[in-house]
């Protein structure tokens, strides 16, 4: 190795390197804390504001949606698959898709909510999980609680046109029950409590999807238990259990009537 002074040339490339090292080390630290900076002013100055917008609100009510129902989402048995199309009519996203006369579902576009599922007259469409019902109702009560801790609130029922089918569905029957008035409270598991006692309590109007079902199933009927007669596969029961034992509210309640 040559030396010029008392520096070889292998020492001063080596001195180099470790001084280029360091640089690159201080770089990425400096672009490291920039962009820490750039997020938290981000964050403080414009996110609230781009949440607020209505594109965004309604992006964000579809995502929590979507991973709501993530775990009811179907498959599509071919061999019973006519490819009639009704699921496609039905669904508002357009997850069903029918090619060579058979259904595929697209599950980026699937929220889950089981339409199709009612809507197959050749029991094509089934549930990949049958323990989704009970963890949708358990989602529901730990988004409500996430919205709601820490924050002042205050719940009213009003007990309406209480129709057999989810809002979310574009078509629906004659209500299940008479119009039964309103109930408020500060507590939002016991107004959903005593509204559910409410309407189990009531008059089943004839003709309704509901009168068709006690009629059919007379043991079932007797159980008095209106919104399980009219989808004998739900249990509504696990949402307040579950808000109640996650701490959002009780399931007691006392009613006083004005």
């Amino acid at each position: 190795m040559s030396v010029i002074g008392s520096i070889s040339i292998k020492d001063n490339v080596t001195a180099t390197l470790r001084i280029i090292k360091k640089e690159q080390t201080s770089f990425r630290e400096d672009v490291k804390k920039t962009r820490e900076e750039m997020e938290k002013t981000w964050k403080e100055k414009y996110q609230a504001k781009l949440d607020a917008t209505p594109a965004t609100k309604a992006l964000n009510s579809l995502k929590y949606k979507m991973e709501m129902h993530c775990d009811g989402k179907p498959s599509v048995d071919t061999d019973k698959c006519v490819g009639c199309g009704a699921c496609s009519r039905i669904c508002a996203h357009g997850a069903p898709i029918i090619t060579d006369r058979k259904c595929y579902i697209d599950p980026d576009k699937c929220l889950g909510c089981g339409r199709c599922i009612g809507a197959c007259h050749f029991d094509a469409i089934k549930p990949t999980n049958w323990n989704a019902e009970d963890l949708l109702n358990r989602r529901m009560a730990e988004y409500a609680y996430a919205i709601l801790n820490g924050r002042p609130h205050f719940h009213i029922n009003i007990i309406t046109d209480v129709s057999p089918n989810c809002d979310c569905h574009g078509e629906n029957d004659m209500p299940i029950v008479p119009n039964l008035g309103m109930v408020a409270s500060f507590d939002p598991v016991a107004v959903d409590q005593a509204s559910a006692d409410i309407v189990n309590e009531a008059p089943v109007i004839a003709g309704s999807e509901l009168a068709d079902n006690i009629l059919k199933d007379s043991i079932e009927a007797a159980k008095h238990d209106h919104f399980h007669n009219t989808h004998p596969n739900t249990n509504w029961h696990v949402c307040l259990e579950h808000a109640e034992k996650i701490g959002l509210g009780t399931c007691e309640y006392e009613l006083v009537k004005i």
